[in-house]
């Protein structure tokens, strides 16, 4: 188990947009400036970005030393299954500690009235742990409040629905008529620390 350590800072990104505005290229480009990666690869859209694709999470614990990797794990289509593995692969991020996790499309896991005790874990205390997150979602209505409730850094491109723009533009402070006015991969950058709203594109 990693070593808790009270005084890091929480580094909890919600990327949130509809297909095409730009989640997977902020993503990828977060994940290549970072040296210690889990990706939950729900597409398997990352090839190029993990060294290693992992059938099996049992094989994580052996695999992960304590210098760099970068690995991915694309799950199962089964739905009963695949939330069985999403709360291990939170629970190793958990263990292993002083890494990134990158959860993609996190409405397939998460449900706005739960978040599953692995993810719990993850956005509530992986901070102690060095855990660091970034989540995806098209659907950001559908996913859990506890995710967007704890991010640090939200950046969110055009949402189609309204529910979706209300779900975000509440965490963010801005109207979701703000939302519903950006085009292509315009994106509005929202952090916590300090609290301000810039757009981006």
């Amino acid at each position: 188990m990693a070593k808790i350590n009270v005084n890091q800072a929480a580094d909890i990104r919600a990327v949130m947009g509809a297909p095409g505005t730009g989640k997977s290229h902020y993503t990828k480009a977060e994940i290549a400036r970072s040296k210690r990666v889990l990706i939950w690869d729900l597409e398997d859209e990352y090839e190029g970005f993990a060294s290693v694709k992992l059938a099996d999470l049992p094989q994580l614990m052996h695999k992960i030393g304590k210098g760099a990797f970068k690995f991915r794990f694309v799950p199962s289509t089964d739905e009963a299954r695949r939330k069985i593995e999403f709360d291990l692969f939170c629970r190793i991020a958990m263990a292993v500690g002083n890494l990134l996790i990158v959860a993609e499309e996190l409405r397939f896991v998460t449900l706005p009235s739960k978040a599953p005790a692995g993810w719990a874990g993850v956005t509530l205390r992986g901070r102690k742990r060095g855990v660091k997150v970034i989540g995806t979602s098209q659907r950001p209505a559908s996913i859990d409040k506890d995710f967007l409730g704890s991010a640090t850094i939200i950046r969110c491109g055009a949402l189609n629905y309204p529910e979706d723009r209300k779900a975000v533009a509440v965490v963010m402070g801005i109207s979701p008529e703000d939302i519903a006015n950006l085009t292509g991969h315009q994106a509005l950058l929202w952090t916590l620390t300090p609290r301000k709203v810039v757009k981006i594109s």
